[in-house]
């Protein structure tokens, strides 16, 4: 009951200082602070210190994240942005940063890179798979993370026990089993 919502539109070639012209009115409005930011089409933005119009430009992209992060930094918020996939990133099982458009400007400054993949047998059983392409900091994941098919648990370097089908448990039932690995000298 105390938080709120606020979906913003801005025209092509916005930066983020329009971004942050906006956060300033509504944390003044609400008399709250803003927690939670959602960016998408980062592809038509501008560098904030590029003029209007220089969003077709792929060093602007870069200049751009590098933007979007520090919006992130100042005060510490949180940021989510939507990545699309190229065309050789369709269909694959595994999906790498190579597939994302503007991969290397988001690899290079995101703290965690993830994606959503459904191939045939994951359509077949309506689930996606939550793939994390990169992780700043921590070690690659080299297992796949699975989510509950409410999206409301998900586990990381652990297996779900697959006797029982996830559609039939309840989220306090979810039977997990951990993964372990012999270290090597």
């Amino acid at each position: 009951q105390q938080n709120f919502l606020e979906v913003a539109a801005f025209s092509r070639s916005f930066s983020v200082d329009e971004i942050k012209s906006k956060i300033t009115r509504i944390e003044s409005e609400k008399e709250q602070s803003v927690d939670l930011i959602c960016i998408d089409y980062i592809n038509i933005m501008s560098a904030a210190n590029r003029s209007a119009g220089g969003f077709k430009e792929w060093s602007n992209q870069s200049d751009v994240i590098w933007d979007i992060k520090a919006l992130a930094a100042d005060p510490a918020t949180s940021i989510w942005t939507a990545g699309q996939i190229t065309d050789d990133g369709y269909e694959v099982d595994k999906l790498e940063l190579q597939h994302l458009k503007y991969a290397r400007a988001i690899g290079e400054t995101a703290p965690i890179v993830l994606g959503l993949v459904q191939t045939e047998d994951d359509l077949l059983e309506n689930r996606l798979q939550l793939q994390v392409m990169k992780m700043r900091n921590a070690p690659k994941l080299d297992d796949s993370i699975y989510l509950h098919p409410r999206l409301d648990i998900m586990r990381i370097h652990e297996r779900v026990a697959h006797n029982r089908n996830l559609r039939d448990i309840d989220e306090d039932e979810v039977v997990v089993r951990r993964r372990t690995k012999k270290r090597s000298k």
